[in-house]
C-alpha cells in the first residue's frame, strides 16, 4: 500500500523539485565538496518532515533539534516559506532571499545568486535582496519592446539602481527604492498592472516608457 503525501505548503512542493535539479547540476559542475544545501524544516511534526525530506538529496537539521532550527531562522530573517538563503564558507550571507534568483536560473549558472540591482519582475519578484512587496519599487514595463530596446533601457537603469544599492550598503540601511524591468507577460507583473490601473499590455512601445513606483 502506498502512503499518500501529507499536505504541505504548495509553493514549497512546487519549488523543491526544481531546486533538486539545480542542486544536481551544481554538484556535477562544482564538485561534491564545493556546494552544499541544508534543509531547515518548518514542518508541524516528524511525519510531515519525513514525508517532505525524502524528496531531497541534501542534508537537514534533525526535526527534533528545535532550538537550532529556530536560531537559524531568526538569524537569517526567515519570514515565510519557502525561503532560500545562500551563505559563504564563513557563514556570511550572500543572498537572504535567493529563491527568485534560483527559479530564474534553473541551471545554477549564476550561483550563489548575488543580489542584483535590477531584476526582471517577469521571472523574479526580488531585487537587491528585497521582495517587490517589501520595498518601494521602480518598475519599467517594456513587454512591447524588442530585445535591443529592452537592453538599452536596462543599461540606462542599471547605474542608477547600482548607485542606490551601494549607497544603502555604505550607510548600513535599506535602499530607498528597488528596481525592476518587465520584459514579458507573467502573473506577478499582471497583478501589478492591475493595481496601478495599467491593465493592458500595449501592442507597441509607449513614449515615454511606462514606469511606476509600487509599494
Amino acid at each position: 500500500m502506498s502512503m499518500p503525501k501529507l499536505v504541505k505548503c504548495p509553493p514549497c512542493r512546487a519549488f523543491t523539485p526544481r531546486l533538486v535539479q539545480t542542486y544536481k547540476d551544481l554538484k556535477k559542475r562544482a564538485g561534491s565538496d564545493d556546494v552544499e544545501f541544508l534543509f531547515v524544516s518548518s514542518d508541524k511534526d516528524q511525519a510531515q518532515f519525513d514525508d517532505y525530506f525524502r524528496e531531497m538529496p541534501w542534508a537537514a537539521i534533525p526535526f527534533g533539534d528545535v532550538n537550532r532550527r529556530r536560531a537559524l531562522a531568526t538569524r537569517l530573517g526567515v519570514r515565510g516559506i519557502p525561503t532560500l538563503t545562500t551563505i559563504d564558507r564563513d557563514g556570511v550571507v550572500i543572498n537572504q532571499t535567493a529563491k527568485g534568483a534560483a527559479i530564474a536560473d534553473a541551471k545554477g549558472l549564476e550561483f550563489p545568486w548575488w543580489p542584483k540591482a535590477v531584476e526582471d519582475l517577469s521571472v523574479n519578484s526580488q531585487s537587491n535582496g528585497f521582495h517587490v512587496q517589501e520595498m518601494p519599487s521602480l518598475i519599467v514595463f517594456m513587454e512591447a519592446c524588442d530585445d535591443v530596446d529592452q537592453k538599452e533601457v536596462e543599461e540606462a537603469l542599471l547605474p542608477i539602481a547600482t548607485a542606490e544599492a551601494e549607497a544603502a550598503k555604505a550607510n548600513g540601511g535599506q535602499p530607498v527604492l528597488i528596481f525592476f524591468t518587465v520584459k514579458s507577460e507573467a502573473s506577478l507583473p499582471t497583478q501589478v498592472r492591475n493595481v496601478c490601473d495599467l491593465k493592458t499590455v500595449p501592442d507597441s512601445p509607449q513614449v515615454p516608457a511606462s514606469a511606476m513606483c509600487f509599494s
